[in-house]
């Protein structure tokens, strides 16, 4: 027995050295009792069996775990002016926007804005919420308690896309008492998001807001109209009628080009959206050219003093 344990020692030291070879067993060892050796062997199998089970198993979970972080919202709507759906469709709106252009859009609805003394986020907060602001990033700030609720922090890209008075206009369009008082903040932002989304879509982007609004019909049909009166009176005066047309013509063409089809073709690229101004301007002319109200229309008179 002694024997026999003094080589159990020795088998033991000799496996933690890791230097022995395949001993035999005891001689007063039980046939059912596997060897040292082999249990140990079996042990450190099991161990390496089970880290490689784990391995196969964790690194495809950690590898994912970089891409599979949920993105902060697009959305932050601190004064509940937006309602779920409304808030979702924006969210997946500017989320597509962003993977097809690469343009960040972020919205903040915030009684205050980015003032820390009122209920609005801080740039702080914006800042951990979203990362730093690049060129490519937009803020659309919405305060629902100013009357004009429009304002933007944009970057150079986003600005070269959205250039000229694109910016300042939609805060007159979409942020006016008249707008909101008529179509409400929920509207409002839309309609704001959906030409921002058009205009860094656009291959060279905007100048102005895309789409010409009812009241702009008006402001560009006047002129128009103008222009064809003073037109139709410089063709009622005696002479060369091409001669008065000529000398006239930085007056109407002005009116005429800067006032009613430059507006109407930033807006559009519909042509027949310039239809109204035109004909406008052409029955002005025609109309102040053969009344009589000024005296003997040119069209009457005896064609004796009329050099054309």
């Amino acid at each position: 027995m002694a024997a026999c344990g003094s080589a159990r020692l020795a088998l033991r030291a000799c496996h933690s050295a890791a230097r022995c070879s395949h001993p035999k067993p005891c001689a007063g060892s039980t046939g059912s009792a596997a060897p040292a050796w082999r249990t140990a062997t079996l042990g450190g199998g099991s161990l390496l069996l089970r880290r490689a089970v784990l391995s196969v198993v964790l690194t495809p979970l950690l590898l994912a775990l970089p891409g599979a972080a949920v993105d902060a919202p697009r959305v932050l709507d601190r004064s509940r002016a937006l309602s779920a759906s409304r808030a979702a469709a924006l969210e997946r709106q500017l989320s597509t926007l962003e993977q097809d252009t690469g343009y960040r859009v972020r919205l903040v609805v915030a009684d205050g804005q980015l003032d820390p003394r009122g209920g609005g986020a801080t740039g702080a907060e914006l800042r951990a919420l979203w990362g730093a602001r690049d060129e490519r990033t937009l803020y659309v700030l919405a305060d629902p308690t100013q009357q004009s609720i429009l304002s933007f922090a944009a970057g150079k890209d986003v600005q070269a896309q959205l250039y000229g008075q694109m910016l300042s206009e939609l805060q007159g369009r979409f942020g006016n008492l008249f707008f909101l008082r008529e179509e409400g903040v929920e509207e409002a932002l839309a309609q704001t998001l959906a030409a921002i989304d058009g205009c860094l879509r656009r291959p060279g982007g905007c100048s102005a807001v895309p789409g010409v609004p009812e009241e702009g019909r008006w402001l560009t049909l006047s002129p128009s109209l103008f222009a064809g009166a003073v037109l139709g009176y410089a063709l009622r005066q005696p002479g060369s009628r091409l001669t008065w047309a000529a000398i006239t013509s930085p007056l109407w063409a002005f009116l005429l080009v800067s006032f009613g089809v430059a507006p109407v073709l930033t807006r559009t690229d519909d042509l027949q959206a310039l239809l109204p101004n035109l004909g406008g301007f052409a029955i002005a002319a025609g109309l102040l050219f053969l009344t009589p109200i000024l005296g003997a229309s040119p069209a009457t008179r005896p064609r004796d003093d009329d050099s054309a």
